[in-house]
């Protein structure tokens, strides 16, 4: 019974050639399409650090991470996030910024209306 189904179903594909395609075809050239577009080479992850401990845990943990595979890490001197700090005021854009105020321009992280 089932190979009687399934001869009158094959049958049925390559009378109708649009049913042929969309149901083998397209999915194939999909599959060549989508493995064209992934390389199958790996980059490693960039993981920056700052290491303000100075412990034997902190250095054995980087150690690690150093030694896994995938992942470059990337020490950050300190003070690298304190260049520009939310909510510093800025001198060289004096004028007016839109909250009233005319002499101050503060710049500092985006609010959600």
């Amino acid at each position: 019974m089932f190979i009687s189904i399934a001869k009158k179903e094959i049958k049925l594909l390559i009378k109708e050639k649009g049913t042929f395609f969309w149901l083998l075809v397209l999915p194939i050239l999909f599959i060549v399409l989508f493995g064209s577009m992934s390389s199958m080479k790996t980059q490693a992850v960039k993981i920056p650090y700052m290491d303000q401990d100075q412990t034997t845990a902190s250095r054995q943990f980087i150690q690690s991470l150093e030694q896994m595979k995938g992942i470059q890490t990337v020490y950050t001197k300190p003070g690298a996030n304190e260049r520009h700090p939310a909510g510093k005021q800025r001198k060289q854009f004096p004028g007016r910024t839109g909250t009233g105020h005319k002499r101050r321009q503060i710049i500092g992280p985006a609010r959600t209306p």
